[in-house]
């Protein structure tokens, strides 16, 4: 395989880093403007919503380190560079 076709993964890789980074924050800014209006008290947290509500907020950020150690280790998986 090319280095150029190396890079491109890699860079479509850190690109999807990125995207899920900024996607988490964003989720995780909705979650704190929904219980600020709310006003939720401590118990709310404990609920089925609240879990599922974090749940969601944090997905991202699993996908995040997984691209960035798969954008960093891309050119070797691909062949490119010899390990």
């Amino acid at each position: 395989m090319s280095p150029q076709t190396a890079m491109t993964v890699q860079l479509l890789l850190y690109t999807v880093a990125t995207v899920t980074a900024i996607v988490a924050i964003v989720r995780a800014v909705k979650l704190q403007r929904l219980v600020h209006l709310r006003k939720v008290d401590l118990a709310w947290w404990r609920t089925d919503e609240a879990r599922g509500l974090v749940r969601h907020a944090i997905l991202p950020l699993w996908i995040t380190p997984a691209a960035l150690i798969l954008g960093a280790i891309a050119p070797r998986l691909l062949g490119v560079w010899p390990g």
